[in-house]
């Protein structure tokens, strides 16, 4: 069937239709797919980022087991001291969660951070706002997306207050990360090369272990075909993981392991501080030091975190980002690495 039978089919045209006719539906159809494509389609409403007004207006809640109540809403939020002063101002932090993990669950790390004089905007990735629809037609481009435009609303604060800018991310959105910092570094218009002055990856998923790429298996199925999620119950935004959203990973995965070797010198002006625990079940540790042994120029760290004593069952031990998942005497060595990284 050719493209004007399609046209004729879609759109009710009869056979004798106009040129001016066909015009019209051709341009409205490109309209319509620019509109709704990953890369055109998406408004800064979209993206769900809160305005830079919104500072002064939040209020912020103490972290303590209402933690676990599921929040009605999961979008990305700002967390800044109060008053705003500039004099005493540490930086901005871009933070980032992980893969179908509720981007409130990063609140505690968020409340640690403003509670240390930075202000930091937890970001909420798409697919992650409690809604389903958006998880199953997910695109790895609509990560990348949102977050350069969390980026870019970032160091407008790092220009009012005169602060460095500094990221925290969670396995996906270490991933996330290292490939927006790539494409940041491929933009010949672009005069900085990385703007973050330090980078904290906690259990980054650009080192998976090998299993990991079980989704490739699963080619025949379609992207809103949802996987049961074996992650703790009250850190998961839904039941089910889609494959849109484990392929969206997957292609992160084999963009940073395909270009870094040609771009390996952005990373050169970001020290990069990651912070695990040894036996993670899906981040490979002896991937993350044969990397840093290969690339001597990067300035790397390796933080290890001692054995776990988690108040929630089960536990994981690459769930490391708030005190019920690893325990106090885990989350004060965890805090404290990541003030040192950030401070030194």
């Amino acid at each position: 069937m050719n493209s004007k039978h399609l046209l004729e089919k879609n759109f009710g045209l009869q056979s004798h239709s106009s040129s001016l006719e066909l015009l019209i539906v051709l341009f409205s159809s490109l309209f319509f797919l620019l509109a709704h494509s990953p890369i055109y389609g998406k408004s800064k409403d979209d993206l769900s980022l809160p305005s830079l007004s919104s500072l002064n207006k939040i209020s912020i809640e103490e972290a303590d087991h209402s933690h676990f109540i599921k929040r009605r809403k999961e979008d990305s939020r700002w967390f800044a001291p109060d008053p705003l002063n500039g004099e005493t101002l540490k930086g901005v932090v871009l933070l980032t969660h992980g893969l179908n993990l509720r981007p409130s669950k990063m609140d505690q790390l968020a409340q640690f951070l403003r509670e240390n004089h930075y202000i930091v905007l937890r970001l909420a990735l798409p697919g992650h706002r409690e809604n389903i629809q958006e998880q199953q037609r997910i695109k790895d481009r609509d990560w990348i997306n949102t977050y350069l435009e969390a980026i870019e609303v970032c160091l407008k604060l790092k220009k009012k207050f005169h602060l460095p800018l500094y990221s925290l991310n969670y396995s996906l959105g270490s991933l996330v990360h290292l490939n927006s910092i790539l494409e940041i570094n491929k933009m010949k218009t672009s005069n900085r090369r990385n703007p973050f002055k330090k980078s904290i990856l906690l259990a980054p998923a650009a080192w998976s272990k090998w299993f990991t790429s079980w989704p490739y298996l699963l080619f025949f199925l379609p992207d809103s075909f949802g996987i049961k999620s074996f992650s703790h119950e009250n850190y998961r935004v839904e039941e089910t993981t889609s494959l849109a959203q484990y392929r969206a990973l997957l292609k992160l995965q084999k963009k940073w392991n395909a270009e870094l070797g040609a771009n390996v010198s952005y990373l050169q002006s970001e020290p990069l501080h990651i912070i695990m625990h040894p036996k993670d079940e899906l981040i490979s540790l002896k991937k993350i030091e044969e990397f840093k042994r290969e690339h001597q120029e990067i300035s790397m760290k390796i933080k290890l975190l001692p054995e776990l004593s988690p108040s929630i069952s089960p536990s994981y031990n690459h769930l490391i980002i708030d005190k019920w998942a690893i325990g106090s005497k885990a989350w004060k060595i965890l805090t404290e690495a990541i003030l040192s990284a950030l401070e030194t």
